[in-house]
């Protein structure tokens, strides 16, 4: 086996994927249909040509300047060295002192990605940490710059929350992934991380035992438990009504957040009527499969456009709204790279205007002493605290509650949060 040919050839797909890829899809997305239509690929290969393009993409707008210097094969070793440590490029092994055991010894000691950016950019000087992530001025305020920008040299774990508020047990997962010699963290008494790939449905119930769910976003629960042990106090009061609560998720998507909160009611014994909404029919249909796997029944879902004009196809008020609304995903970059790539900074003015035109519409619907939660997947200051702003000034109701979530020290996605309660 010619290993060289085959690597050879591995970098001439990837380069005959960048030019075909066209970013109106997500990338793992394009990649799948291609591997479907090109069977000659083997897994081995799949891995390889896979792990090429994001290496490719997670250098940010370093790749172009990257790209001025060298060929494309080169960029992709290079990129592939800095993102994975795969190989180590020989005009690279030229930067290190010393004999070869010392060389070696040196090549150990650059355990991170960021170490052995660091060590490229003494040969290629025009490399910078800002290209990695080059929206830097909109930022919200607060959160470490430099740290979202080498965070994208990362490949991503993923993580699984355990469904302990159902009666799930974190030892009877643990040990079906020690089990199944699968390497795994536990980060909290709900949070499991696993490396990226790992098949974790061959050996976990997906939706019944654990939902796939980022870090960051399982932490949105504590704006969600605030919520709902607020409203639990209400009930005691007879203040929320003595019928189940009625709950919104107006951008549901596939059902993650909808799944949480009610496991959240679930533990504390709440009764919940749900409701969840989204835009994209396809997309409600992947919420009914994970409802299904989930257990959760009784629960209504909708098409809805909370950006048309005129009002709600249904009637009723709510006492909790959730709005994980869309967003340019700049927090989950580092899972997506290849967005970098096409993302526009002045687009940032457009989600603003459809996130405000959504919550203005999805605020009209809580009842007094409802809590309404405002959600994205954004670092960005525009979608976060300035939408947050708006819904202060002009919904009535009262910020309790606002930050950008980061997850744990080992998740490379940001969240932010904005927890308000309209007053009676």
């Amino acid at each position: 086996m010619d290993i060289p040919k085959i690597i050879d050839r591995h970098k001439q797909t990837a380069a005959l994927l960048l030019q075909s890829y066209d970013h109106k899809e997500p990338l793992h997305l394009f990649l799948k249909k291609y591997f479907a239509a090109h069977k000659k690929h083997g897994s081995k290969d799949r891995k390889y040509i896979t792990k090429l393009l994001y290496s490719y993409f997670r250098l940010g707008k370093n790749i172009q300047v990257l790209q001025q210097q060298v060929p494309l094969n080169v960029a992709l070793d290079i990129s592939c060295f800095i993102t994975e440590n795969i190989a180590l490029p020989e005009f690279i092994t030229d930067l290190y002192s010393g004999d070869a055991v010392s060389k070696s010894k040196k090549h150990q000691e650059l355990t991170e990605p960021e170490d052995r950016f660091a060590l490229v950019k003494t040969r290629y000087t025009d490399l910078e940490e800002k290209r990695l992530f080059p929206f830097q001025a909109a930022v919200s305020k607060g959160l470490d710059k430099t740290a979202i920008a080498y965070r994208l040299l990362h490949q991503v774990d993923v993580f699984l929350r355990v469904r302990v508020e159902t009666g799930i047990q974190m030892e009877a997962i643990t040990e079906k992934l020690l089990a199944a010699a699968v390497p795994y963290r536990q980060l909290s008494g709900t949070c499991i991380s696993v490396p990226a790939a790992t098949p974790t449905d061959q050996y976990l119930a997906i939706n019944r035992e654990v939902v796939i769910q980022d870090s960051s976003s399982q932490q949105m629960s504590q704006f969600m438990e605030l919520a709902l042990k607020e409203l639990s106090v209400q009930k005691l009061k007879g203040g929320a009504g003595r019928g189940p609560l009625k709950i919104w998720d107006c951008c549901a998507a596939s059902g993650g957040k909808s799944i949480l909160v009610k496991d959240l009611a679930t533990a504390l014994q709440l009764p919940v009527k749900l409701m969840a909404t989204d835009i994209r029919p396809g997309i409600l249909k992947n919420l009914e499969t994970r409802f299904k796997a989930a257990a959760i029944t009784g629960y209504h879902q909708q098409v809805v456009d909370l950006t048309r004009p005129g009002p709600l196809p249904f009637q009723g008020d709510f006492d909790l709204i959730v709005c994980d609304a869309p967003c340019s995903g700049s927090g989950t970059w580092a899972r997506n790279p290849e967005q970098i790539q096409s993302f526009e900074e002045q687009s940032l003015e457009d989600y603003y205007q459809k996130q405000t035109a959504i919550v203005r519409k999805a605020w009209s619907r809580l009842r007094p002493g409802g809590y309404f939660l405002y959600m994205t997947c954004s670092v960005f200051e525009k979608e976060n605290e300035q939408v947050s702003r708006y819904i202060a000034l002009n919904s009535g109701m009262e910020l309790l509650l606002q930050k950008v979530v980061t997850g744990f020290a080992q998740n490379q996605v940001s969240m932010f949060g904005a927890l308000y309660t309209r007053k009676k």
